[in-house]
């Protein structure tokens, strides 16, 4: 179950990276370069928020944010914490990342 948590929070976390390539221009090498002393999960993740902001996609960023926050709560939970990881956590993370990846799918696809 641990792992299905921490597979289903990097999926989101691709989608990020691809979206902030194909959909902002932010191509890979520079997302890379700007992340540096911030980390790349806060980069990708406040970027994507403010892409959704200067595109005018207010609940969009809402919507995201919650759900990628809360996709991080599970995967620190399921990767370095000693509690048990339960079928409900994983199932509460599964829900997290299809939200997730309907939301930046619905844009990148129009």
């Amino acid at each position: 179950m641990a792992s299905s948590i921490h597979c289903a929070y990097y999926s989101c976390l691709q989608l990020s990276k691809y979206f902030l390539n194909n959909y902002c221009g932010i191509n890979y090498t520079q997302q890379y370069t700007e992340s540096r002393g911030m980390g790349s999960h806060n980069y990708l993740i406040d970027s994507t928020s403010t892409q959704l902001i200067k595109d005018k996609r207010y609940l969009a960023d809402i919507d995201y944010r919650k759900e990628i926050f809360r996709l991080r709560k599970l995967r620190t939970k399921s990767d370095y914490s000693e509690d048990p990881v339960t079928a409900k956590d994983a199932q509460d993370a599964y829900e997290a990342a299809e939200r997730t990846i309907r939301i930046l799918n619905t844009i990148i696809n129009k």
